[in-house]
C-alpha cells in the first residue's frame, strides 16, 4: 500500500489554492496506480452545476474519455475504459469533484439528487468529503467481479476518508454500505451491528452483535438500557443533536458507545429508498477503552489510527478482528501495533494494558 498521507496533505491545499488541482490529482494518480482519472469542479448556477473546470492526464485522454462517455450514465466505468482501451478489471480511476457550496446547503438541493442519479455505485467506491465549506467527493470506480471490490481498493478508500472527510467512519466507507447494507442484511458486516425501528425494536442484526451483548437467536432481543429506546425515537425523530454527518452518539449504562445512522439520510447520499422509521447501529468502543486511548493519544502523540486500533486492542479485539472491523489487512494491523509498541515503550498487547492500567 503506498504512502499516501503526503499527498492528502496536498489536498488540504488544494481546495485553497486552484492552481494545485492540476498537480495534485496527479500525484494520487501516480501512488495509486491509475491509468486515468478525471477531475471536475463545479458550481451551483440557476441552471443546476455548472462545470467550471475538467483536468486529466492529458487532453488528448480526456478529449477521448469524453468522446466515448455514455450520456445515459454519465459516471460509469465503461467509457473510459473503452477510451484507453484497457480491461475494465486492470484499471483504477479516481474522479474528483469539488462542489462549490456548503454541505448542508447543497444536500438540500436538487442537483445534489439529480448528480448521484448518474452514479451507480455499486459500480465504484464513493467517499463524500467535507473539507471547510465545500464538498470533495472522491469516487474510485474499480473493475468489479463477482459483485466485489478488490482488498486493495477498500483499503485505498478506507485509507484516504479519515484523514480528509474526518467525518463517521460508515458515511466515509461507502464501500461498506454498498456491500453489507443493501436490502438492510447485515450478516455479512464485520462489526457489531443491529437495525432498530422507531420502538427500539430489533429489524436486524448480526451475529458479531449477539456475541457482542451476549444474546441468544431470537430477534426481539432487547439492548437492555432504558435510555437506549428513547434516543433511538428522538434520533428518527429529528429531534436530538447529531454531528456535521447526521449522526449521533449514545453512552449507555452498560458502558458502550453507540453510533446511530438515520437509514434515509444514509441511503439518500446512495440515492435508494429506504424506512425513514429506520436507523443502524454501531458499536464505536467501550467507554473505558475510548477513554484510555483518548489519554494515550495525548501523551504518547499517537496518530488517529493509533488511537482508535488502540481502543479496539483494549477493548479485548484481536489484530484479526480489527482487520475485519476496519475493512484493511492484518498485516497492516500488526504494523500500526508495532509503531505504537514502539512509540509507548512497551513489546505486547499485556504489556500496553499494564502500562494503561498503571497510568
Amino acid at each position: 500500500m503506498p504512502d499516501l498521507l503526503g499527498v492528502i496533505d496536498g489536498l488540504y491545499g488544494a481546495t485553497e489554492a486552484p492552481s494545485l488541482w492540476r498537480e495534485t490529482p496527479r500525484r494520487i494518480a501516480a501512488l495509486l496506480g491509475a491509468h486515468a482519472y478525471c477531475i471536475q469542479q463545479q458550481e451551483i448556477g440557476a441552471a443546476g452545476c455548472e462545470n467550471v473546470s475538467s483536468f486529466g492526464i492529458s487532453d488528448e485522454w480526456l478529449d477521448d474519455y469524453y468522446a466515448h462517455w455514455d450520456a445515459g450514465n454519465l459516471w460509469r466505468q465503461r467509457g473510459l475504459a473503452h477510451a484507453l482501451k484497457k480491461p475494465v478489471a486492470k484499471r483504477f480511476e479516481a474522479i474528483h469533484l469539488s462542489l462549490l457550496a456548503p454541505p448542508e446547503e447543497f444536500r438540500r438541493t436538487a442537483t445534489f439528487s439529480e448528480s448521484l442519479s448518474h452514479m451507480d455505485l455499486f459500480d465504484c467506491i464513493a467517499t463524500p468529503l467535507a473539507v471547510e465549506d465545500k464538498v470533495i467527493w472522491i469516487a474510485f470506480f474499480c473493475g468489479k467481479e463477482k459483485d466485489q471490490f478488490s482488498d486493495f481498493e477498500i483499503r485505498t478508500a478506507d485509507r484516504l476518508a479519515p484523514h480528509i472527510g474526518r467525518a463517521a467512519r460508515l458515511v466515509d466507507s461507502r464501500s461498506i454500505a454498498t456491500r453489507y447494507l443493501h436490502g438492510n442484511r447485515l450478516a455479512d458486516f464485520g462489526a457489531p451491528a443491529v437495525l432498530l425501528d422507531r420502538r427500539g425494536e430489533v429489524i436486524d442484526s448480526n451475529m458479531s452483535f449477539k456475541e457482542k451483548i451476549g444474546a441468544g437467536v431470537d430477534r426481539r432481543f432487547r439492548l437492555g438500557d432504558e435510555n437506549v429506546r428513547a434516543a433511538v425515537s428522538a434520533f428518527i425523530a429529528g429531534e436530538s443533536e447529531t454531528d456535521s454527518a447526521g449522526t449521533a452518539a449514545i453512552e449507555t449504562d452498560a458502558g458502550w458507545r453507540l453510533r446511530l445512522f438515520r437509514l434515509d439520510r444514509l441511503f439518500d447520499v446512495l440515492h435508494q429508498h429506504q424506512d425513514a422509521n429506520a436507523c443502524l447501529v454501531l458499536f464505536e468502543r467501550d467507554q473505558n477503552s475510548a477513554h484510555a486511548a483518548a489519554s494515550l493519544k495525548r501523551r504518547f502523540e499517537l496518530t488517529e489510527t493509533e488511537s482508535e486500533i488502540a481502543s479496539l486492542i483494549l477493548a479485548g479485539r484481536s489484530p484479526m478482528q480489527i482487520a475485519e472491523v476496519r475493512a484493511c489487512s492484518v498485516t497492516t494491523v500488526r504494523w500500526h501495533l508495532r509503531q505504537i509498541y514502539s512509540k509507548m515503550g512497551v513489546s505486547s498487547r499485556g504489556a500496553l494494558a499494564r502500562r494503561v492500567n498503571a497510568a
